[in-house]
């Protein structure tokens, strides 16, 4: 939980969260998440009360779209209790609508809403704006994130705006050691990655996902830096056609349409390195991606930490010019 949030909390919080109708939960610590989320509930209801004034749209892991759900929130959240004094909670986990790459204009964010030329996302917008803080209602809006695979809540999406301006925004993101790792490994600190890769093995078990990360990343460092030096125009390769030619379609391995945020990052790291650094560091991956996963059919399979280990030294350490 970041400090602003600890404060938060601390400061009187069953009153501080009965008072407010409007919140909006993001981040890839699910258990805080959940345990946040209760709070807020347990401040507007009591458990006899929650059968007839509690609701959830969607659940963790999966996502909705508004297009199909917007018109049932609105009228759940617009009913009055047949208890007085009563309010009515509802959880919306994982809007796609709210995700980078989900446009309010989008073909996928439009939906069916009273307003002509709206989308569905502005719809629901205005109507959390406008309407929602005369209502007897409380509206939480979870968003799941998975940094690793660029599933992130997207902040320029008018509902994020909304909590934002509002101070509604509430962010639960765990600390991995994998962002730590990868940080230091394109700074060329190898000490400091070791420490994080180990770090991060010991959290996984045998999980053979650092060793196919590492290779991902890798990959889009060297696109990174082809897109920074424009080697391909040196190679007479239309910029066009490199990108849609060249590239790979998905944007997890892609560094065109990876987020801003990650893209900005990967091509400043991609200065630390020479493009014959970074292919060779790759062909160097062969035998450890080899044993990322061992076969049954492997007579012998040798230590992969160590070999890990070795690479990263190897990779971290600046040739002589």
């Amino acid at each position: 939980m970041s400090e602003s949030n600890s404060q938060r909390l601390a400061s009187g919080a069953r009153s501080s969260l009965a008072g407010s109708s409007f919140f909006l939960i993001h981040g890839d610590d699910l258990a805080k998440i959940e345990n946040f989320k209760e709070q807020i509930v347990q401040a507007h209801l009591r458990p006899e009360e929650r059968d007839e004034n509690y609701s959830e749209y969607g659940t963790f892991g999966s996502r909705f779209s508004l297009n199909t759900a917007l018109g049932d929130i609105m009228a759940e959240l617009s009913t009055v209790s047949f208890l007085p004094d009563t309010r009515r909670v509802a959880v919306l986990y994982n809007p796609q609508e709210l995700y980078e790459g989900r446009s309010a204009g989008s073909k996928a964010g439009r939906g069916k809403s009273n307003k002509p030329g709206k989308s569905a996302i502005e719809a629901f917008a205005h109507f959390i704006e406008t309407q929602l803080p005369s209502l007897q209602s409380v509206l939480i809006v979870i968003v799941e994130e998975d940094y690793e695979q660029y599933k992130r809540v997207a902040k320029q999406n008018p509902i994020y705006q909304l909590a934002q301006k509002r101070s509604a925004v509430y962010s639960f993101k765990e600390v991995g050691p994998q962002f730590a790792f990868f940080d230091a490994l394109f700074a060329r600190k190898a000490e400091e990655a070791i420490m994080h890769w180990r770090d991060w093995l010991s959290r996984v078990g045998g999980s053979p996902r650092p060793y196919i990360q590492l290779a991902s990343q890798l990959r889009l460092l060297i696109q990174a830096k082809v897109v920074a030096t424009k080697l391909y125009e040196r190679r007479g390769v239309p910029r066009n056609v490199f990108e849609n030619e060249m590239l790979p379609a998905d944007p997890q391995y892609n560094i065109l349409l990876t987020p801003d945020w990650r893209r900005e990052k990967l091509l400043k790291a991609s200065a630390q390195f020479s493009l014959v650094e970074l292919l060779d560091a790759y062909e160097k991956l062969e035998t450890l991606q080899k044993y990322a996963i061992p076969l049954s059919t492997d007579a012998s399979v040798p230590d992969r930490i160590l070999l890990s280990e070795i690479w990263i030294l190897n990779f971290c350490a600046r040739k002589e010019e």
